[in-house]
Formats: C-alpha cells, structure tokens, sequence
C-alpha cells in the first residue's frame, strides 16, 4: 500500500480539497483495504509526511453510481456540489469550463 509518489504530488501540490471517488482511492490514502459502507459523504483529514494536512471527502465512485446504482445518484450530486459550495476556489476552473 505504499503510496510515496502520491504523497509527495500532495505535498507539492497542497490542494485545498481532495476528493476520493470510490473505494480504491480512499485505499490509497488510507492505506487500509476497507469497504467504503456508509463513508460517502463523510470527511476526514490526511496529513502528509512534511506535515501538510488537507481535507479528504469520500464519495461513491461516479461509474458505480452511473451504471450499478443510479438510485444513489441524487446523493452522489449532493455531496459534490456540498464540496463545491465547501471549497469553491477548488472547484472554479470546473464551473468554468462547463459554463
């Protein structure tokens, strides 16, 4: 589960923002091989090796919800625009393009 090159383009980066879409990226920062249950939607914070510390928010992951479960759907868009409204310099660049 060792991720170095993925913490270090955190540390470099420094987003304010980092969200996991679906399971196998919240393994990757968690480094636990865990179901994801009821953590769409939840928040928690990852803190860097250098110290850096950024929000994290769980979601379900967009193929899942789109193809395996589009009951889900409405929740998923929820969340997003929860962490759009949350974090909007994050998500600027988004609107933008989509305008």
């Amino acid at each position: 589960f060792s991720r170095p090159f993925l913490f270090r383009e955190i540390e470099l980066v420094q987003p304010s923002l980092i969200l996991c879409l679906g399971q196998k990226a919240d393994e990757a920062l968690t480094q636990k091989a865990e179901p994801l249950g009821d953590k769409p939607g939840t928040s928690w914070m990852f803190r860097a090796p250098n110290g850096f510390e950024v929000e994290v928010r769980v979601l379900w992951c967009h193929a899942y919800v789109m193809y395996g479960r589009p009951e889900r759907s409405p929740i998923f868009q929820d969340h997003l625009l929860g962490a759009a409204r949350d974090h909007p310099d994050s998500f600027a660049s988004v609107f933008k393009q989509a305008a």
